[in-house]
């Protein structure tokens, strides 16, 4: 019982650090485009 919530409990910490990764990458590259975007006009 208890490895079963280690297991739900590490599922769930890679799930959010695989959220909050993805949303670094998205706002970097969101933030480099606005910038090249910005510095073209």
């Amino acid at each position: 019982m208890a490895s079963e919530d280690g297991e739900a409990y590490l599922k769930a910490n890679y799930e959010e650090g695989i959220v909050k990764y993805f949303r670094r990458i998205l706002n970097r590259s969101i933030s480099l485009h606005v910038n090249r975007h910005c510095a073209t006009t």
